[in-house]
């Protein structure tokens, strides 16, 4: 049995919830054996959500696998925490990193400390690219063969929207006489440079539109931001955009922007890319591993008019990077190769 420990699937807010909604798809399919146990909920307090997951986990032993979700130190500490018990009864306790935050935590001497004496507790670790398994093999001390390279992939009903390449022959956006509408999806917060995507567009015609969905502590800031800077009644705010419609927004859109440096990931970026959305981004870090330079363009600094420049270069050029883009995401990103090598990794923890 794999016992899944993580926030709400689906319904919590965060590339964790997101992510898991295709590995839980593709357990299914296969008939893998496997539980949700919801570390976190919106309906409950932590402690609670804790006491109930504990409880969940009271029959995991010998054989099974704890397949532990995390990114900050709490979320981390609790996960921890829950594992304990299982693997005194013989369980294998996989810890699989998410959060950006756990680089942040590398930078301090405290912090690397802390984090070595947690994975030595661990059977194995889970990271979503190449550059994290690089991040840890130079920070910290740990079996390189017991390090498993995950991406996040994409569900169904992005998959889906795949099916629908447009013709090679169409018209590039730059020569469209109507609006180019760009999507900017994340949580609002430092870090995510949103100031630098709304600010970016008064390098831009009039007829580049943005929409920016999500919510966070900079939500308020950012609109006032937007109307210091008259750009009102080009720039719109969605606030958090629920799970389920996200399929419909993004075939609305013709680019995606993200200039975050705060991403372990990437999440939307795949999630535009099965859309056929060309990208712009930061390069910084992970996004590297995950968007090319065939299907977007990534700047060196979250600067408004760099990222300006890398939308009108991809507007003159979306028809080849919408299908780079498409092709992209059904090579590197389907959930069917990403969850059986996974669970390969966990048989060989097994044995």
């Amino acid at each position: 049995m794999i016992y899944l420990v993580a926030t709400a699937v689906k319904h919590g807010k965060g590339g964790i919830s997101t992510a898991l909604t295709s590995i839980i798809e593709e357990l299914d399919r296969r008939g893998e054996a496997y539980r949700v146990v919801e570390s976190h909920t919106g309906d409950a307090s932590r402690w609670q959500a804790f006491q109930a997951a504990r409880k969940a986990l009271v029959q995991a032993g010998q054989g099974d696998v704890i397949w532990l979700h995390g990114a900050r130190w709490l979320s981390l500490l609790r996960k921890y925490a829950l594992a304990r018990a299982p693997r005194k009864r013989g369980a294998k306790v996989v810890l699989h990193i998410h959060g950006i935050e756990f680089m942040h935590y590398l930078a301090h001497p405290l912090g690397r400390w802390l984090l070595q004496r947690m994975i030595n507790r661990y059977h194995g670790l889970i990271v979503l690219t190449p550059w994290w398994r690089t991040q840890i093999a130079d920070n910290l001390s740990y079996p390189n063969d017991r390090i498993h390279v995950m991406p996040n992939t994409i569900d169904t009903s992005l998959l889906a929207l795949t099916r629908d390449i447009p013709p090679k022959g169409r018209a590039a956006l730059s020569e469209l006489s109507r609006d180019i509408n760009v999507l900017c999806m994340t949580r609002l917060e430092t870090g995510k440079h949103v100031a630098a995507a709304i600010e970016c567009f008064l390098h831009l015609p009039a007829r580049y539109k943005l929409t920016v969905a999500g919510d966070g502590s900079l939500f308020t800031e950012l609109q006032q931001l937007t109307a210091r800077l008259g750009l009102t009644q080009r720039v719109e705010f969605l606030g958090w955009v629920p799970y389920e419609a996200k399929p419909a927004l993004l075939q609305r859109m013709d680019l995606f922007l993200l200039p975050s440096e705060l991403d372990s990931f990437g999440m939307g970026f795949i999630e535009a890319m099965a859309a056929s959305l060309p990208v712009v981004g930061v390069a910084y870090g992970p996004i590297q591993d995950v968007v090319t330079d065939r299907v977007g363009i990534l700047v060196a600094r979250p600067e408004p008019q760099l990222l300006a420049q890398a939308l009108l270069r991809c507007s003159a050029e979306s028809v080849e990077r919408s299908h780079a883009a498409r092709q992209h995401v059904l090579a590197q990103f389907q959930p069917s190769t990403a969850v059986e090598h996974t669970l390969a990794f966990f048989k060989g923890l097994r044995q």
